[in-house]
């Protein structure tokens, strides 16, 4: 490690005269005892003597020895406002639609140790003074880029960000069934992709029982008629959804074959999968009911010692009748996570 500037601050008074930027721009300020020509680091020696300091432990001592001093007070505060800015994840959202506005808008109000850096869509967004990039320019630019984009464009935005070894989050995890080169890519590359949970609930209990087996996974998803309004399975095979009365199953087989023919719809699917024991032995079934006007979705999972049955019933989201409000709020969720000091799994 190079050094570039080395200081010893004898005491907190020398320390409160020391000006923030000078604080800041030291790469590190370290001290050892000698013993045989031979640096010794320890804890005693650390404590007493000595100290490997960075602009927190600046902060700490100010604090620590001046409580009431504004002078250091002030300081303490430039310089924790100096490591948040240094720490923040650039981050991209590509798709602007009813998630990802969600997403942008609490990037926007604050997320700690994230920052909205850019977006990818069609349209520009000048109120949040954002770049609008292209993939490419994004995955170079941006250190997380959040895809909330319809499945079939996600390859597209995937194949530059894993090049680059970025973070990828994906909420559309049909893709991932229908398109297998994504995985593929993601094997030879250094990027990490997370997958949130989306509409589901479920899935921590989901990934316990995939340490000790799982025999049975299957998935019953619900929605008003018109929800499946573009899906393929439905043009292929000439399904009238105006013309659905009462409820009716329109779908049952693996989440494969689910993600391909209700790729808008079945995302949950595709996540439940991914997390337990794969896309060919997944049940799946869709049904449609005139009578309700939530999305539901009801997980059953088995294993040798224990049985999850979980049901959420979501309001479908004004902006994208086929997703829910609770698919954003996951993204969000997820990367509070991340950074809280204070979490339950």
């Amino acid at each position: 490690m190079r050094i570039n500037k080395i200081t010893r601050l004898n005491n907190a008074a020398e320390l409160s005269r020391t000006n923030a930027a000078d604080i800041t721009s030291m790469t590190a300020i370290i001290f050892c005892k000698q013993r045989n020509n031979a640096p010794i680091f320890t804890m005693a020696s650390y404590r007493k003597h000595y100290a490997l300091i960075f602009p927190s432990f600046h902060a700490y001592r100010l604090v620590r020895t001046c409580r009431k001093n504004q002078t250091e007070q002030t300081l303490f505060n430039k310089i924790m406002r100096y490591e948040k800015r240094s720490t923040m994840k650039k981050v991209g959202v590509a798709g602007i639609g009813a998630i990802g506005t969600s997403v942008c808008n609490a990037l926007i109000d604050g997320i700690t140790g994230y920052e909205l850096h850019a977006i990818s869509d069609v349209q520009d967004k000048p109120e949040w003074n954002v770049p609008n990039l292209n993939f490419q320019d994004m995955a170079q630019k941006c250190d997380l880029i959040i895809e909330c984009l319809p499945p079939d464009i996600v390859p597209k935005l995937c194949t530059p960000v894993l090049q680059q070894g970025k973070e990828l989050m994906i909420i559309s995890s049909c893709a991932l069934l229908m398109y297998p080169d994504i995985l593929k890519t993601h094997e030879l590359s250094t990027s990490r992709i997370i997958v949130p949970s989306g509409a589901l609930i479920g899935l921590d209990g989901v990934n316990a029982l995939k340490n000790i087996g799982i025999k049975k996974a299957k998935i019953v998803s619900t929605k008003p008629p018109m929800g499946f309004s573009t899906a393929p399975y439905v043009d292929e095979n000439d399904i009238d959804l105006s013309s659905i009365k009462e409820k009716t199953m329109l779908f049952s087989g693996n989440a494969l074959e689910a993600s391909k023919g209700f790729p808008a719809n079945v995302n949950v699917a595709a996540t439940l999968s991914l997390a337990g024991i794969g896309a060919m032995k997944t049940q799946v079934e869709i049904w449609a009911d005139p009578q309700t006007g939530f999305n539901s979705h009801e997980i059953q999972v088995e294993s040798e010692f224990s049985q999850i049955t979980a049901k959420v019933q979501n309001s479908p989201d004004p902006a994208n009748p086929k997703t829910s409000v609770l698919a954003a709020q996951s993204i969000i969720a997820t990367l509070r996570g991340f950074t809280n000091e204070f979490v339950v799994l």
